[in-house]
């Protein structure tokens, strides 16, 4: 082959990749347009399930989301990011249709399933295709630019699609799931126009066997719960991001309890999206001004002010309170993500940060059910009550803790 041909098809190549940036935030804005999410628990609720069972549906996405945590990952490294990709779209789109077709709790089940494979699927496998693609376009640099970019859009898409879905949800919850659908019909089709980075340009890992793989990661699992700080972040992620997910998972039968217009949770969902955006932009500045110890303290105690006040203000203003859990919601993951960065080593931090996630998902079946049937027994007021004094309780453990770690 001539040295112009093989100049042609470079560029043809490089032209390629370059359009993955743009299609990438294209990827991020519809796979964020979800203009049911801001009434899907009402939706729930609609259908005759009771606080307890939503959880249960919760909780299957969580365990589903456990288990493909790692097999996730290395279908990807192995198969291709792109084709990853792929399935998780796909497997979204059956997700929502089974969520449109859904008469009872069964099928709500399987639904929360095949959203759990959708997103153990894309997680992971997008920031790999993205950084690969860069990495070939010699733009690796601009990988925390291009990604928060990306981000970004998602974050708009939130925005926007909680305001459309206000006014569209008047004529039907059901019109905008189906819609949503559409949406992701078509992001089925813009994943498949993406163009897979040449795996034989990229660095290349030596290959294992599975039972090698698998011995490595337990080797590393077990290392990382010996470690003191790293089984204490695990801990924490397990009890304040288990909160912090029950709260959101909670905030639909607040609304409802107090009585809030159907179409005023979009508003609602678009206003602490601007909060959650706000707080990750200003989150490393934050923790850089306030300190790894008060980083931590601050966010569990935020949650404990947004449970008791939403409760001994149970009225229809009182959603204002549950702002500080979307402050929390974006402060929390660049902060723990940096501690456990820089306690863990590069060649183990993927898999550290994969068990860290696994004891999120284990808090949020455990706090999740537990705070669905004693709402059910108990009503929501006294039991937002109950955990958040629970919650300040632990984070004064942790205070403790963290003081004579430090005096040592």
């Amino acid at each position: 082959m001539s040295s112009v041909k093989v100049s042609q098809l470079n560029s043809q190549i490089n032209s390629r990749l370059t359009a993955n940036i743009w299609k990438f935030y294209l990827f991020n804005f519809i796979d964020m347009f979800a203009l049911f999410l801001p009434f899907i628990v009402y939706y729930f609720q609609e259908l005759g399930l009771s606080l307890g069972k939503i959880a249960i549906l919760q909780s299957f996405m969580a365990v589903t989301l456990f288990i493909m945590e790692i097999p996730s990952g290395y279908i990807a490294d192995k198969f291709g990011r792109k084709n990853s990709l792929i399935i998780s779209v796909i497997f979204q789109v059956i997700s929502i249709a089974l969520l449109y077709f859904a008469t009872g709790f069964s099928m709500l089940i399987v639904s929360h399933i095949f959203l759990g494979i959708c997103i153990s699927f894309a997680s992971g496998a997008d920031s790999a295709f993205l950084y690969d693609t860069l990495l070939l376009l010699k733009r690796e640099k601009e990988y925390k630019k291009i990604d928060g970019k990306a981000k970004f859009f998602g974050e708009i898409a939130v925005i926007f699609s909680s305001v459309i879905g206000s006014i569209i949800v008047m004529f039907g919850i059901k019109i905008t799931i189906l819609l949503t659908l559409v949406g992701h019909i078509f992001l089925v089709f813009l994943t498949f126009s993406f163009t897979e980075p040449p795996r034989t340009k990229l660095a290349k890992i030596g290959s294992l066997t599975i039972k090698k793989e698998f011995s490595q990661l337990l080797s590393i699992v077990k290392k990382s719960l010996h470690n003191k700080k790293l089984l204490g972040l695990f801990v924490y992620s397990f009890i304040v991001l288990g909160v912090s997910n029950t709260i959101f998972l909670m905030y639909q039968p607040y609304f409802r309890e107090t009585a809030l217009p159907l179409n005023s949770f979009g508003i609602i969902f678009a206003i602490f999206s601007i909060f959650t955006a706000l707080a990750s932009l200003k989150a490393h500045y934050l923790e850089e001004k306030l300190g790894v110890f008060k980083s931590l303290l601050i966010m569990p105690l935020f949650l404990v002010a947004a449970l008791i006040f939403s409760s001994i203000f149970f009225v229809w203003w009182g959603f204002i309170f549950f702002a500080l859990r979307e402050l929390v919601r974006g402060f929390i993951f660049p902060v723990l993500g940096d501690y456990t960065n820089k306690i863990t080593q590069s060649k183990e931090r993927a898999t550290v940060l994969s068990v860290g996630s696994m004891f999120s998902r284990c808090g949020l079946i455990f706090v999740s059910i537990s705070f669905g049937f004693f709402s059910d027994a108990f009503g929501l007021k006294p039991v937002y009550i109950v955990t958040g004094v629970i919650l300040l309780v632990f984070t004064l453990l942790i205070s403790f803790v963290m003081k004579n770690n430090n005096s040592k």
